[in-house]
């Protein structure tokens, strides 16, 4: 049985990764033109053009937006915030962590997820701009974290479970030097001895580690 798959010039893209979109080139589908773009979608991520691998968060942060205004309009200015917090971890933190496991943000772009997420706390408890909410004591006692930690916590527990997959050819996919490396970077930050431990065992020290600066913090 065959299978006849027609590509649509018209909802195909192309774009350049090492390097600028080439001025002079074009490319034909079906002896159609297919358009240079300097932003594509996949799988729900945005692509920028250039000379390395880029993501654009302005969707994420958009659709984060979205939905933690209508959360907050809808239970207003004498909201309970325990209830308004556990809508927004539930409908709005997930859109910002969305495969957060396999991309590579930089450091400004961290910074500012790490702004949004405290700029959530700050708003549901009222507290002043000025006043740091992070790491804690406020996120400790409601019992979350800093999204850059819960970032690091996925891709913790995501190598941790390609290790161990059954998956030979995803197994063999932490050998890669790079991949490897960064996950026993990220052991070494957060003071996991072993490598080969278990996920809950993960979670458990990152949750030990967040306890004790609470308690500097407290004092």
């Amino acid at each position: 049985m065959g299978y006849r798959i027609r590509f649509n010039p018209l909802k195909s893209q192309l774009l350049t990764i090492g390097g600028d979109n080439p001025p002079g080139c074009q490319l034909l589908l079906d002896n159609k033109p297919v358009q240079w773009c300097v932003r594509v979608k996949y799988l729900g991520i945005y692509l920028l053009a250039g000379k390395t691998v880029k993501i654009d968060l302005t969707v994420t942060k958009g659709k984060y937006y979205g939905c933690y205004n209508s959360i907050t309009s809808v239970c207003g200015k004498q909201r309970n915030e325990t209830v308004t917090l556990h809508l927004v971890k539930t409908y709005c933190l997930p859109r910002l962590l969305y495969a957060c496991e396999v991309l590579s943000f930089s450091n400004v772009q961290t910074h500012e997820l790490d702004v949004i997420w405290n700029n959530a706390f700050r708003r549901i408890f009222n507290c002043f701009w000025q006043e740091s909410v992070k790491p804690l004591p406020l996120q400790y006692f409601c019992s979350s974290l800093p999204l850059s930690w819960l970032m690091d916590e996925r891709r913790l527990v995501f190598y941790r479970k390609t290790m161990v997959h059954s998956n030979i050819v995803i197994k063999t996919l932490m050998s890669v030097s790079g991949v490897y490396f960064d996950y026993i970077g990220l052991c070494h930050k957060y003071q996991i001895p072993n490598p080969y431990c278990s996920v809950s065992y993960i979670k458990h020290e990152r949750f030990i580690r967040q306890s004790e600066t609470a308690d500097n913090t407290a004092q």
